[in-house]
């Protein structure tokens, strides 16, 4: 299980001083589940695409936090791949959770073949530029 860490850190105060231990905090984006949710994205979602990522927003909700999907092609890649594409956009996800550019709602990002030779940084930016355009 792959979870990205926030750059902040607490120390538990159940342990004495000696045994302290930096416990790290995290900076979830929950993941979708739910049969009903899915639907949603497909009437009445914002789409928009930047680059190779296609990212639908559906309707907002009474969750505390956003919630990310992901579809990925098997043209996009083997597993290994399709697997690292999804924690590097995870991981700019959980950035730009930071920055205040989600809505608590469900997204679903759409990868695309082309994202295969983006660099993390590429990557953040073509999520950054369609979250902006929603």
């Amino acid at each position: 299980v792959f979870a990205t860490v926030c750059p902040t850190a607490l120390v538990e105060p159940s342990l004495s001083q000696g045994a302290a231990r930096a416990v790290s905090v995290f900076c979830l984006i929950d993941r979708i589940h739910e049969r009903a949710v899915f639907r949603e994205f497909g009437r009445g979602a914002v789409r928009s695409r930047s680059g190779p990522l296609t990212v639908v927003r559906a309707s907002p909700t009474a969750r505390a936090r956003p919630a990310l999907a992901f579809a990925i092609s098997r043209k996009v890649g083997n597993a290994v791949v399709r697997n690292r594409l999804r924690r590097q956009i995870r991981h700019a996800a959980v950035q730009l959770e930071q920055a205040n550019l989600f809505e608590s709602a469900p997204y679903l990002v759409i990868v695309h073949p082309p994202a295969v030779g983006c660099s993390m940084k590429e990557l953040s930016g073509y999520l950054q530029d369609a979250l902006s355009k929603q």
